[in-house]
């Protein structure tokens, strides 16, 4: 490995076929439904060129912590900061107060390297869309970067404190990650998505071709083989592979595998594949790569927030890429280039800039996040309704508890428990309305909520639907309404459509939604349904509290919006945007026939069933009521909402 390392025009080729899949994929391009792969081939690229630099000053011993960095920051700061710096000026102008709070927060993320971690906190369930996130890609630029904090310490303490080659141990943590990503995926898949840990083994296997030799002295014919396979791999998962698709891990290999093999094949001389990588529009599109990256997300964040998400045309996504690619090359050339060179700015002069550009935005985060992302830009209404789908008191505390003492409780605080309201987050969002009823009938009840987990029993949910926890949570809240004679009423609400309809109100193309754990149990006939199992479960539970003299009321779902209803209503009172159209009848009573299939079968066993539809439609279904949205996001109550809905919930009417 001693000696320069030559430039390879097909590497930056490479980096073209890993940006512009990435681009078009963000662009919304269906063509590209797995375009998300080219961060994985960045991160081969990554391995194989970190390890070549450092493995050659080792063996020289010239390798210095301090170049090293200083070649970092070099490369990756001031393109950073000025993408940085747009996005404060341009949100100040089309952002919310939460949407602009929020982009502070990830920017002292993004300068201190750790957006992976903030961006997996906020992956939670309640979040807001990541289209208006426009600091969502930094994760990517985090996970490198602290692979280059612990690497290099790796390889100097096996190569100069333990005397080995470093092949080995490289090789077995990489086979490691990829083990804990095969896992991950299956068991936690939001942290393996955004781990170092989890994504380590796919610049391990670019660093394993480098410390190895692999490649080098492959045939001719060998080559070009190896190198269009790799070619065809990659290309594969861009085009086959969808949001949908368990990743990373086993699925990672065909985009990380056929990455290693194009830089593999190209070591030992030419090949059909570095050729045709080599053709100068790849190669310069490779060579803004890393600008085109930085500026393409931020650009058509703000399209999606201007037009509103999902509403912008085709013909202002593609002026947003054409305006992308404008400015990573301006930015390659007058901001990457000067910086790069040691005749444009002493080593000295790189640190300061970059000590410096760190603390001004982790100030300027700090501030946005301290003034509330400036919502003194907007009156009180407007701010109320951006901040709908915040301060629900009973999100964060009151979520999957499972013991008849964490319960949260509800109604008249002067009564005792007398009924239970079950089911998933929709349950959550309707407790507000709930309270306000049992309030004015002094009743008291206990909120049993667990995300992704409607109240039915017998099956159990897929991973995609929390299937253990939910399954659990289940049984202990059976277990606490079954031991308490004093609570005579349960209250079954969820979003029933989203596990009824997997092709309509949940993910296309997702699984079913629940797997069948009585034997006992047989799904009803009927519609093509017979793969999903929540019709007997529902079933399988009201019958199980009537046969121990609890009164069961079964509430429909609310009907669901298109759209961000609190975001589109501020944007409406903030910015003067057009309102959304609603979704008329016909559209939500489809979402809502599941009451139409299992309800005859519910009234004969004893339930007793509530629409909800009829409070928002006629002929469509209202989002807003007095300049106050109803919907958190495009399905959850508000907490305004909530009261509209269910405040006049009558208790006795069932009796």
């Amino acid at each position: 490995m001693s000696g320069a390392m030559k430039y390879r025009t097909d590497i930056d080729g490479l980096r073209s076929v890993a940006i512009i899949p990435v681009v078009l994929f963000h662009a919304g391009l269906a063509a590209v439904s797995g375009g998300y792969v080219g961060v994985d081939v960045f991160f081969v690229i990554s391995g194989f060129l970190i390890t070549s630099v450092i493995m050659r000053g080792i063996e020289k011993d010239t390798f210095s912590f301090t170049h090293f960095y200083e070649r970092r920051a070099r490369r990756l700061l001031p393109a950073l900061f000025a993408v940085l710096a747009f996005s404060l000026v341009v949100g100040f102008f089309v952002m919310s107060p939460v949407q602009y709070r929020d982009m502070g927060t990830a920017i002292v993320a993004t300068v201190f390297y750790v957006a992976n971690i903030l961006m997996w906190s906020r992956s939670g369930y309640f979040q807001s869309s990541s289209e208006y996130d426009p600091m969502l890609h930094m994760w990517s630029l985090s996970v490198e970067e602290q692979f280059y904090i612990f690497y290099p310490l790796l390889l100097l303490l096996i190569t100069k404190s333990l005397k080995r080659r470093p092949l080995v141990l490289v090789s077995l943590i990489s086979l490691a990650s990829f083990a804990l990503a095969e896992w991950g995926v299956r068991n936690a898949p939001n942290p393996t998505f955004f781990w170092l840990p989890t994504r380590a083994w796919e610049m391990g296997l670019g660093a394993i071709v480098a410390l190895s030799t692999i490649g080098t002295v492959w045939s001719a014919h060998v080559r070009h083989m190896i190198g269009l396979s790799g070619l065809a791999l990659i290309l594969f998962a861009v085009v086959f592979y969808t949001p949908l698709t368990p990743f990373p891990g086993m699925s990672a290999l065909p985009p990380v595998l056929g990455t290693a093999m194009i830089i593999a094949a190209g070591r030992g001389g030419a090949n059909i594949a570095g050729l045709i990588l080599s053709w100068k529009p790849l190669v310069w599109i490779g060579l803004i790569s890393y600008s085109l990256y930085l500026w393409h997300w931020p650009v058509l964040v703000f399209l999606n927030i201007h037009f509103g998400l999902h509403h912008v045309p085709a013909w202002a996504m593609a002026s947003g890429v054409i305006l992308s690619l404008a400015l990573a090359c301006l930015s390659w050339r007058f901001v990457e280039q000067p910086f790069r060179s040691s005749s444009g700015y002493s080593r000295k002069q790189i640190f300061t800039i970059s000590g410096a550009g760190i603390a001004a935005f982790t100030v300027a985060g700090l501030v946005l996040f301290s003034a509330q992302g400036f919502d003194t830009r907007f009156n009180p209404k407007t701010n109320a309704a951006f901040h709908a789908a915040e301060g629900n008191p009973y999100r964060e505390r009151c979520m999957g508890l499972r013991t008849r003492e964490e319960l949260c409780q509800i109604g008249d605080e002067t009564s005792s428990p007398s009924f239970v309201l079950w089911g998933d987050s929709h349950a959550m969002s309707a407790a507000q309305g709930f309270d306000v009823a049992a309030k004015s009938q002094g009743r008291r009840g206990l909120l049993a909520t667990h995300s992704d987990c409607p109240s039915v029993i017998g099956v159990s949910g897929s991973p995609l639907h929390n299937g253990s926890s939910c399954e659990r949570f289940r049984q202990n809240i059976l277990e606490i309404i079954l031991a308490d004679d004093a609570i005579t009423d349960i209250i079954l609400h969820a979003r029933w459509a989203r596990y009824s309809e997997p092709g309509l109100a949940w993910e296309i193309g997702a699984p079913p939604a629940f797997e069948l754990l009585d034997p006992t149990l047989r799904p009803l006939a009927g519609e093509g349904y017979s793969r999903n199992y929540l019709d007997e479960g529902l079933l399988a539970l009201v019958t199980r509290l009537r046969a121990a003299g609890k009164i069961v009321h079964v509430v429909e779902g609310v009907p669901e919006q298109a759209f961000e209803v609190s975001y589109a209503v501020g944007r409406h009172l903030g910015f003067s945007a057009d309102l959304p159209p609603a979704i008329d009848t016909a559209h939500a009573q489809h979402r809502a026939r599941l009451f139409d299939r299992i309800g005859p079968v519910i009234d004969a066993a004893g339930a007793h069933r509530h629409q909800a539809m009829q409070r928002f439609c006629k002929e469509v279904c209202v989002y807003v009521v007095d300049d106050k949205p109803l919907y958190e996001d495009d399905n959850h109550l508000s907490l305004f909402g909530s009261e509209f809905a269910f405040a006049d919930f009558d208790f006795e009417a069932a009796r």
